[in-house]
């Protein structure tokens, strides 16, 4: 895998003159830089990753990493949960697709904002490539807090015939004072002697 250049915003007369280049940098390496941006300039950068139109947008995702630690005070869970989004709809990768869909859905959930979470999460959740329960679990939080009973049961029925082993499947199956167990015993197969397993040839 081709390792992607570190990259720091760099500023003149308060405009941004590297753009491009923070937009395809690594997300890991931003998470490191940003930090030191002070308030204005990192204002002006979140701006700009919520208004751009073209992909990629990683800096957007990692603007949204960073803000996480000025929680709960200095920053707004909605406004990460769109850096989140915009970053998020833009990367190929399925799991990372889905981890940043998903966190967008759940930083709207604690905005309050449930019906833009459950849209959210319902995109993370159609990620077929992605490996988590996560979305899934959520979206089956929030459809049954709004009271949203066609969404509660889709996410359950997908919880239950794609992680059912998942422990986000067993809460939510808990919730529903549904019987875990019984998937440990669904198509359960029957114990063979050995004589069954490898039947000796009689002579």
């Amino acid at each position: 895998m081709k390792r992607l250049p570190r990259v720091r915003p760099r500023f003149v007369n308060g405009k941004v003159q590297n753009w491009n280049d923070l937009r395809s940098a690594s997300i890991t390496g931003l998470v490191k830089t940003l930090p030191r941006v002070g308030g204005k300039q990192l204002k002006t950068l979140v701006d700009l990753a919520l208004s751009e139109a073209q992909c990629p947008n990683n800096v957007a995702v990692a603007l949204a990493a960073t803000l996480e630690d000025d929680l709960p005070d200095k920053a707004d869970a909605g406004q990460i949960g769109s850096l989140y989004e915009k970053g998020g709809d833009c990367l190929t990768n399925p799991d990372d697709k889905e981890s940043a869909l998903t966190r967008a859905g759940l930083f709207f959930y604690l905005k309050k904002e449930l019906p833009r979470a459950s849209r959210t999460l319902q995109k993370s959740s159609d990620i077929d490539a992605a490996k988590s329960p996560r979305p899934l679990y959520w979206l089956y939080q929030i459809g049954t807090e709004l009271s949203d009973k066609s969404t509660s049961r889709s996410a359950l029925r997908r919880l239950k015939e794609k992680y059912p082993f998942s422990m986000h499947t067993i809460l939510a199956r808990l919730t529903e004072h549904e019987d875990p167990d019984d998937i440990l015993q669904r198509n359960e197969p029957s114990p063979l002697k050995r004589s069954q397993k490898a039947p000796r040839r009689m002579p």
